[in-house]
């Protein structure tokens, strides 16, 4: 994860980052299929943000920016989720369980 994190940040951002640990792992049971996150704490060390080319993806990214924390909800994080980010992640390395970072269902 240490070599594959860096580089696919700066796939698809633009940014080049330093891995430093891994926060929380969670996975959302109400897409189809599922999908796996995983929260990385990483260092920006050079780049400027950009929208990634979509030609492979079969849900295209429209936009890449950074949000606030305080405005993480209006983006359909969970309060639990903006809660444990705002902590310091105390479970760090750890498996947070399903769906615990998004409050919307589809």
């Amino acid at each position: 994860m240490e070599k594959k994190a860096p580089y696919l940040v700066r796939e698809e951002t633009g940014l080049e980052v330093a891995l430093e640990e891994l926060l929380a792992v969670s996975d959302t049971s109400f897409r189809n299929p599922s999908a796996l996150h995983i929260l990385l704490r990483v260092k920006r060390l050079s780049g400027e943000l950009h929208i990634p080319g979509s030609e492979y993806d079969s849900v295209a990214i429209t936009d890449v920016r950074f949000v606030p924390i305080e405005k993480l909800c209006e983006y359909g994080f969970s309060n639990s989720f903006v809660s444990q980010l705002k902590d310091g992640f105390p479970l760090e390395n750890r498996y947070i369980g399903p769906d615990t970072f998004f409050d919307f269902q589809e």
